[in-house]
This record gives structure tokens, C-alpha cells and sequence, in this order.
């Protein structure tokens, strides 16, 4: 850069090699720049388009199933720990083989559906009914458990270990009085034992509880 005068003015004039240094300076900021995009753009994981997207296969919704003529459909029962979706009692019949196993069955229940109604009962009116539990198996039936949904029902059981072929009876009461129950009441009785296809057992007690 110089500086000179002339006619009393004052004139600066830019050195060649200063200007080139600025483009040269300003030429390696671009490529810098423009290699960082480059690099971020080559190194980033492509983003599938919405195409390529794999769709999600839904299932075809499966028909209920209807019974045939002559056919009696098992209602579900359920594992141990797992409560059942709508009922949930040991299968009726010989639909689950047997093998060389104790099998839990509760004859008087199978055709009311697992379930058993006292009636009209006055609330200060306690009632009582007793089943049978019968060993269909091939092996020693073990009843590790009854137990109630609610401490108004109590469920006693004659004998613990039924042999095959054997049975045992349950005595099962409901008491409206330690509650103070009033109108439609339901309550289950659980029974856990060792048979394989139905460790926990379940049926229900209900009645109406009503001023005479």
C-alpha cells in the first residue's frame, strides 16, 4: 500500500499482493466450510423415506367361536396367578387328556357354569352349601389352598389329599351379617391345588340379599 499527494488530495492505493492474500484467505474459509458440510452429509445415516417405511402387518380379527350341535363349549380356566377373563373354573369333561396325573374336578358345578346360587336370603340370614371335589387322575390330588374373594365366605374342606377316584367335600358358607350386604352379591371361592392342567380352580357363590 503507498500513499501519495497530488494537488493537494491524498490518494492510497491497495497493494496487488494484499488483495490476493484477502482472496486467498477468503478461499480457504469457503473450502473449509463447504469440506465440514460435505463430511456431516457422507458421514449421517440416510433417513428412510416414508415409502420404504415396512408397513405393520394387523391380524384379521378371528370370528367368536360357535358351538356345534351336540357340542358343548369348555369354558376358560385359567394358571396359577392369572385371573381369568370372564370366568374361569376347571375344564368340563375328558377335553384335556389325563396322562399319569391328578385331575381336579367339581361335578355338581359343571352344568350351571361354575356357578351357584343361594337365592333370596334376608340380611341377617347366614346360608351354607357344600360340593364335591373329586380326583379324576391317575395320582394323589393335593389341595394346597381354598380360599375366598371376601371374609364374608368361608370355605372349609374335609381332606387335604384326595386318592384317585376319590372325594372330598367343601363346605362352603356366606354370611351377609360382616358385611352388611345388600342386593345382588357375588363371591368367589379359589382352590389351588397340584393338578397340572388347572393349578388354581375357581367358582362363584352369589345371592340376593333382601328384607322379608
Amino acid at each position: 500500500m503507498s500513499k501519495g499527494t497530488d494537488s493537494g488530495k491524498i490518494v492510497i492505493r491497495l497493494d496487488q499482493r494484499f488483495f490476493y492474500g484477502a482472496v486467498a484467505v477468503l478461499g480457504v474459509i469457503a473450502i473449509f466450510f463447504v469440506g465440514l458440510w460435505l463430511g456431516r452429509t457422507l458421514l449421517s445415516p440416510a433417513r428412510p423415506s416414508r415409502a420404504a417405511l415396512p408397513q405393520q402387518q394387523v391380524p384379521p380379527v378371528q370370528p367368536p367361536i360357535a358351538a356345534q350341535p351336540g357340542q358343548e363349549l369348555v369354558p376358560p380356566w385359567q394358571a396359577e396367578g392369572i385371573e381369568a377373563q370372564g370366568q374361569a373354573a376347571p375344564p368340563a369333561g375328558d377335553d384335556v387328556p389325563i396322562g399319569d396325573n391328578p385331575r381336579l374336578a367339581l361335578p355338581e358345578l359343571e352344568e350351571t357354569n361354575y356357578t351357584y346360587d343361594f337365592g333370596d336370603i334376608a340380611p341377617d340370614q347366614a346360608v351354607e352349601k357344600s360340593f364335591k371335589i373329586v380326583n379324576k387322575g391317575t395320582k394323589d390330588l393335593v389341595i394346597e389352598d381354598v380360599s375366598s374373594s371376601c371374609g364374608c365366605t368361608a370355605a372349609l374342606l374335609s381332606e387335604n389329599t384326595i386318592p384317585p377316584g376319590g372325594e372330598a367335600e367343601l363346605r362352603v358358607t356366606y354370611d351377609p351379617r360382616l358385611y352388611e350386604d345388600k342386593g345382588f352379591v357375588q363371591q368367589k371361592v379359589r382352590i389351588k391345588s397340584n393338578d397340572p392342567a388347572v393349578p388354581l380352580a375357581e367358582f362363584s357363590v352369589t345371592a340376593n340379599v333382601v328384607e322379608r
